[in-house]
């Protein structure tokens, strides 16, 4: 029998490399330029010595001491992978190894882990702390899918196709190159920067035009100030723009004249989609997308100094398997430009398939909410090291009509810098400032959530606007010793009319440590 399992051992890891009969192609990229490996973490990916990056998402502020810590690996491949990871100097006792909606299994051996992953796609394994960090420190693993990779690659010699080295750009970690980038963009067509750094101030892209980053590629932003305008990369008044490709564009994190410059601003635009990059280093919004339509963001990575993605008075935004690291908030869709003022309705913008990091909101609609705010959907999205999860902050006047937050699972913890942390539902309208504008709530959806419990969620209206707008159904949570003594699972403030239809509590012994579930009438549990 022992013979029989160690053989269908053996059977099983083999046939875990095929694909329809056949071994996973992979492609192995580039190192980013200017990384740094982490030495605590050695590994192999089925079979071959791999390096992994190490990152910190930091604060602009340095005395908040607020920065997430984390390692990383990015390929290509066209099905599963096995990988074989050991920590350095110290004994894994636990592991968590997840995907968008589920966890995969991991096998432990002192120091060593070893696990499949099933074929492309978005990974995170967090594990004990062997870092300083107030986040678990987490191993990003990026699984670009080697077909469409293959379909959509940019080559330099294609027909249209403009190499940057062709046009007297070279690699060079000091040069400011800002102007003959810029002069080769100004051609239109499609752009191409093989592997290799480039530095650069605030680059303008047209319409009609093609950016693609080759894997091991990097934009990065020049340490000359007076090169910079307020973004890295600037898209107004265009459209038809594409940023494509497994390259990076970083930001260097510049402050300039006491201003935080974004990674990116789309303003008055159209048709734009980035796909494949990896944007970070940002000190402000990583990539705010203004009064503009009709914008897609598929497998792109952010790593934030502030927030991720905000869509603000824009619509028809997709934002589809992405990877969010902030600072700030992840996601937040919100409306700073009324339409009396030039600005639009926020409409139509969906997350799918997203896995975020935050220390501030995840997945948020607000604060800012000056203008109409219509059919936001979040759907099958991971939240992991949340500090608040599923946020809803209406205070400008809105109104704020079909958010739907559905297939959602939370992992919270505690930042200690943040009174809110933990919070898995904060759904709150509210005045701003004085302001006696009320922000109606309507036919809105919270359904199928998955939340630890470490502090209590808030729920709060006004006499004029009452929280009665949401319906919630489908909610399990599990509860953890709160953070501080004696709280409630829910506090409903006043002016709050809402009820759950399925609440499961798991409360893994922890109900005395409670006050119990709601505190208020404002919520019925049935």
């Amino acid at each position: 029998m022992v013979r029989l399992r160690i053989i269908l051992s053996v059977f099983l890891a083999f046939a875990g490399s095929l694909v329809f009969g056949r071994e996973t192609r992979i492609e192995f990229y580039p190192a980013t330029p200017g990384a740094v490996f982490d030495e605590r973490l050695s590994g192999s990916i089925e079979g071959r010595r791999v390096k992994f990056e190490y990152y910190e998402v930091c604060h602009p502020d340095s005395s908040a001491k607020k920065h997430i810590a984390s390692s990383r690996i990015r390929l290509a491949a066209d099905g599963p992978v096995n990988v074989e990871l050991q920590v350095n100097s110290m004994t894994v006792k636990e592991a968590h190894l997840r995907t968008t909606g589920k966890d995969l299994g991991v096998t432990l051996a002192g120091p060593k882990l070893s696990f499949q992953l099933p074929g492309p796609g978005h990974y995170y394994l967090g594990l004990p702390e062997p870092a300083k960090s107030y986040a678990t420190y987490t191993v990003f693993f990026w699984i670009d899918d080697l077909e469409k990779l293959n379909r959509t690659r940019v080559r330099p010699d294609g027909p249209d196709v403009t190499d940057v080295t062709v046009r007297g750009v070279t690699s060079d970690a000091l040069k400011d190159q800002s102007r003959a980038i810029q002069a080769i963009l100004d051609r239109g067509g499609t752009v191409y920067f093989p592997a290799g750094i480039y530095r650069t101030g605030t680059l303008q892209i047209g319409s009609n035009t093609v950016l693609y980053l080759a894997a091991g590629a990097m934009l990065k932003g020049t340490d000359n100030d007076t090169n910079f305008g307020d973004e890295f990369l600037k898209i107004e008044n265009v459209q038809n723009v594409r940023i494509a490709g497994p390259g990076t564009i970083d930001a260097n994190g510049k402050v300039v004249g006491g201003r935080n410059i974004h990674n990116v601003n789309i303003t008055s635009s159209r048709n734009v989609v980035f796909e494949d990059v990896v944007f970070q280093n940002s000190k402000s919004w990583a990539v705010h997308i203004r009064k503009s339509d009709n914008f897609t963001a598929r497998n792109v990575k952010v790593f934030s100094g502030k927030d991720g993605f905000d869509p603000d008075s824009s619509r028809d935004v997709l934002l589809e398997n992405v990877f969010v690291v902030s600072i700030d908030d992840a996601v937040a869709v919100k409306n700073r430009y009324p339409e009396d003022t030039d600005g639009k309705t926020t409409e139509r913008v969906t997350v799918r398939n997203a896995i975020v990091c935050s220390t501030k909101s995840a997945l948020k609609i607000g604060t800012e909410t000056r203008g109409p705010i219509r059919d936001i959907t979040f759907e099958n999205c991971d939240v992991f090291d949340g500090e608040r999860g599923i946020v809803l902050y209406a205070r400008d006047g809105g109104p704020i009509e079909k958010a739907v937050w559905r297939n959602i699972r939370m992992f919270m913890i505690d930042w200690p810098q943040e009174d809110n942390s933990g919070t898995a539902f904060h759904l709150t309208i509210e005045y701003r400032d004085g302001s006696k504008a009320p922000t109606p709530v309507r036919n809105s959806l919270i359904e199928n959530v998955t939340a630890n419990f470490i502090y209590r969620s808030e729920l709060a209206g006004l006499p004029d606007a009452p929280l009665n707008g949401i319906e919630m159904r489908n909610i399990a949570i599990k509860v953890e010793p709160p953070k501080k003594s004696k709280p409630y699972l829910f506090e409903c403030g006043d002016n709050v009319n809402l009820a759950i239809k399925g609440l499961t509590i798991d409360w893994q012994g922890n109900e005395n440590k409670w006050a119990g579930i709601v505190s208020g009438p404002g919520l019925i549990v049935e």
